[in-house]
């Protein structure tokens, strides 16, 4: 079994007790650090003060980042493999000449 660590986040003014793998921890506190800020952010913006309606806003622009983040990887990589067949192809014409 994994070695694992206890840590605390604390996450909308509560905290959350979690056993994570040593080396998730930075990543782990960057996250709740990273959520806090955006829920703070949401609050001042909308003057909204009950914490699960600025949980569900937070989460709801989490997520449309995503996708929009997933359509612009989809459409860079849709990008490099064209030029990956006209590399190829350029190179097939050089070896047949």
């Amino acid at each position: 079994m994994e070695n694992l660590t206890g840590i605390r986040l604390k996450i909308a003014d509560r905290e959350y007790g979690l056993r994570i793998a040593p080396e998730d921890e930075p990543l782990l506190k960057k996250a709740s650090d990273l959520l806090n800020a955006a829920l703070k952010t949401k609050k001042d913006e909308v003057r909204v003060y009950d914490k699960v309606d600025l949980l569900a806003m937070v989460a709801f622009d989490l997520i449309v980042e995503k996708l929009q983040a997933e359509n612009t990887q989809r459409a860079v990589t849709e990008q490099l493999d064209a030029l990956q067949n006209r590399i190829d192809n350029v190179l097939q014409e050089d070896i047949s000449q």
